[in-house]
């Protein structure tokens, strides 16, 4: 695994994510490719709100690996923060349906259990995506085809309710 992984995901698990995005900076400007490090950087943004950069991020990253599963995970979250819950699906279908062994990347500390925890997340994302289109029968499909944790749940809830908040004016 690469050495800066570990310091990027312990940032990112304490909630530092102002320090992480200039952790990621730094690493992107000696290594501008770096597909962990361009995802990373949208999902930091993201938990930043700041939804226009970390879209602007995850377009970096999927024109240099689309297949990357971070990259798909964080194209997800973003497009259904924008509103976007339709286009959000393809990402999650994108994890759910590529078989686990093509995403297993240990350089960058990504294994089956890792894959399987955002296969699980793609099924809560993709039923609220389906909440959010107003698709209320799909989106209990695919919520009970996951399993629950009390972070998903609280995440399943707050989503829910912005979804709810913003339905009128979703951009479909």
């Amino acid at each position: 695994m690469k050495d800066f992984v570990k310091k990027i995901e312990d940032l990112s698990s304490l909630g530092e994510d102002k320090r992480a995005e200039k952790v990621l900076r730094k690493l992107l400007a000696k290594h501008p490719t770096d597909i962990y490090c361009l995802s990373q950087l949208a999902g930091t943004l993201l938990y930043q709100e700041k939804f226009d950069e970390a879209l602007c991020a995850i377009q970096e990253a999927e024109a240099v690996q689309p297949t990357f599963p971070l990259v798909q995970y964080y194209k997800g979250k973003i497009l259904l923060c924008n509103h976007k819950a339709q286009e959000s699906i393809k990402s999650w279908d994108f994890l759910l349906h590529t078989p686990l062994e093509n995403f297993v990347d240990k350089e960058y500390g990504i294994n089956k259990k890792r894959i399987k925890s955002l296969k699980n997340d793609a099924l809560l994302y993709k039923s609220m995506c389906h909440y959010c289109l107003g698709h209320v029968k799909e989106a209990k499909e695919y919520g009970e085809g996951m399993r629950w944790t009390k972070k998903l749940l609280a995440d399943a809830r707050e989503l829910r309710a912005d979804c709810i908040k913003h339905r009128d004016g979703l951009k479909l």
